[in-house]
């Protein structure tokens, strides 16, 4: 096996700040799990695979978790910026977990799915069922008990043109 990293990144410095409390407190809570690193780093910046070599990885990663990222009017072209970042971290054999929450803009976002990801990416809706009973509106332990549907989808990477596929 090889070694495990695991990175937590955000594009803002304060985020950062207090994801460094939730990792002490975690590695506290899991002496044997994998210590987090944590990085800065903005989406479509073009600075990704750099972000990853300075704390020891080098893209493609195996695993990209986009949790609760996807915003419209706070991130003007977030979208494209994250799908541009995703698409420079993986590869055939990278799984990329995105979660969705419709804020009203499901429309757009069924669009960018079909115009965008779609042409890089299989998508697949990862069925509830198969969610951390936490995961489900009205959980307990879930910090909100009533936010919209949240959805999270498999983005595995489309072989290259020319690679041999059949899609």
């Amino acid at each position: 096996h090889a070694p495990r990293a695991v990175l937590c990144t955000d594009g803002n410095a304060r985020a950062l700040g207090l994801a460094a409390e939730n990792v002490r407190r975690w590695t506290e809570a899991h002496p044997r799990a994998a210590v987090p690193t944590l990085a800065q780093l903005r989406w479509g910046d073009c600075a990704e695979a750099e972000v990853l070599q300075s704390v020891g990885l080098t893209p493609p990663v195996d695993v990209i978790l986009a949790a609760d990222c996807i915003y419209v009017l706070e991130n003007p072209g977030g979208w494209g910026k994250l799908l541009a970042t995703i698409t420079a971290l993986s590869a055939e054999h990278t799984l990329a977990f995105v979660t969705y929450v419709d804020r009203g803009h499901d429309k757009l976002w069924r669009r960018f799915l079909t115009q965008r990801v779609h042409p890089l990416f299989r998508v697949t809706e990862v069925p509830p069922h198969l969610l951390h009973p936490v995961a489900h509106p009205g959980a307990k332990g879930r910090l909100e008990q009533l936010t919209p549907r949240q959805t999270v989808y498999s983005w595995a990477r489309r072989p290259a043109a020319g690679a041999g596929s059949r899609e």
